[in-house]
């Protein structure tokens, strides 16, 4: 029976034979069109990674936000090495050189107002910054005074990351004027007048035109900090006591005890003539156009 068989097996061969190509064939066909697909999808991972490398490091932010992490002070970098601070081209000093206020507006993004207190040299003085500012220069130093004039400025958002910034000056009386710019906007009890205490990076000497006669410059620190605070360490100055509710009730009490005084004054001489100047009136006699004796 396997004998008669045999024939029908040889004459099937070639179908098998046919049947097992076709279907190589098909397999072939799907990896053929898997592969692609494959392709594709590292194609795309690809273009995002890239996309995430060539996106920019730094953006627009909002200065009241910490993003980041904090460096290490005092700053350090290679555009703060180029700062100018000496004395000898004052006209220099007006300028405040860009790459390095822009790290400093990096590194104050990044650090917390804490992070600032906790770093703060203490040591550091207004002598210190004024007379050995290259010294100094990047660390996290604190200005104490009274405030005399606070402005909002523009800034270049690609460049500095903000679009606005707070330049002031505070000063104790009429010496140690200093000079900060802040990120964060004032507080509304921010006033002409009030004590501040600011906590942030010193950057140089900078110089301004003052209101004197002719083109006469004022050298003062700089110093840049994420925002400026009412001081606690001193008494308020007197030109905010003078102007509270109980200085001016002070003052107009004062002054009616001083017009009652010189009113009765004045009324108390006309009434009772002084002894002394009437018996000298009396010696002289009458005073007028009157004929001589004879």
């Amino acid at each position: 029976m396997i004998i008669r068989a045999l024939p029908l097996l040889a004459c099937m061969l070639p179908y098998f034979a046919l049947l097992s190509v076709a279907q190589s064939g098909e397999s072939a066909s799907e990896a053929t069109s898997e592969k692609p697909a494959a392709a594709a999808d590292d194609k795309k991972d690809t273009e995002a990674k890239s996309d995430n490398a060539e996106a920019p490091a730094f953006g627009p932010v909002d200065p009241t936000q910490v993003t980041g992490t904090p460096p290490i002070y005092p700053l350090k970098t290679d555009n703060m090495k180029e700062i100018y601070d000496g004395y000898d081209e004052q006209d220099d000093q007006m300028n405040i050189e860009p790459r390095a206020k822009a790290d400093i507006f990096n590194a104050l993004f990044a650090s917390s107002q804490e992070y600032l207190v906790r770093a703060l040299n203490s040591k550091i003085t207004y002598k210190d910054m004024m007379l050995h500012a290259e010294d100094y220069r990047g660390e996290v130093v604190n200005i104490a005074g009274v405030l005399r004039q606070i402005e909002k400025m523009d800034c270049d958002e690609t460049k500095y990351r903000v679009k606005n910034y707070w330049k002031g000056y505070i000063s104790s009386g009429a010496k140690e004027i200093k000079t900060f710019i802040a990120l964060e906007p004032p507080g509304p009890d921010i006033k002409n007048g009030v004590a501040l205490s600011i906590t942030g990076i010193f950057m140089k000497r900078y110089a301004y035109l003052n209101n004197e006669p002719g083109d006469k410059l004022t050298i003062t620190p700089l110093v840049i900090a994420r925002k400026v605070e009412r001081s606690k360490a001193f008494e308020q100055p007197a030109t905010v006591w003078m102007n509270s509710p109980i200085g001016i009730g002070i003052f107009c009490f004062v002054g009616v005890v001083f017009a009652v005084y010189f009113y009765t004054r004045t009324t108390t001489k006309a009434r009772y003539a002084n002894r002394f100047t009437h018996m000298k009136e009396e010696r002289k006699g009458p005073q007028g156009n009157f004929p001589r004796p004879g």
